[in-house]
């Protein structure tokens, strides 16, 4: 999952660096996913898992990377939170 994060901490860091950049490759980016989606809708049988496959990945980068920012926010508060009935090993104590 670190990786994702890393991924979704560079989003958000382009983002506030080049908000109307970032706001144009988005809109592009779901025009893309929307062009995805349609080929999917025209996909002969034998061939509709793969692009049905490749639609899902499309809109969920898209969708990652819109809501970038969110969850760094979550990742963070995640962070700064002490763990709650949990033992030194990250197991849970059902005594407290």
């Amino acid at each position: 999952m670190a990786k994702k994060e890393n991924m979704l901490r560079s989003a958000t860091r382009l983002r506030s660096a080049a908000p109307e950049s970032w706001g144009d490759f988005m809109v592009d980016l779901r025009a893309y996913a929307q062009e995805i989606a349609n080929e999917l809708v025209r996909s002969p049988p034998e061939s509709l898992v793969i692009q049905q496959g490749r639609a899902q990945a499309v809109v969920d980068l898209a969708e990652s990377l819109a809501n970038a920012h969110i969850e760094v926010d979550r990742f963070d508060a995640r962070k700064t939170q002490p763990a709650r009935n949990r033992n030194e090993y990250g197991a849970h104590n059902w005594s407290l």
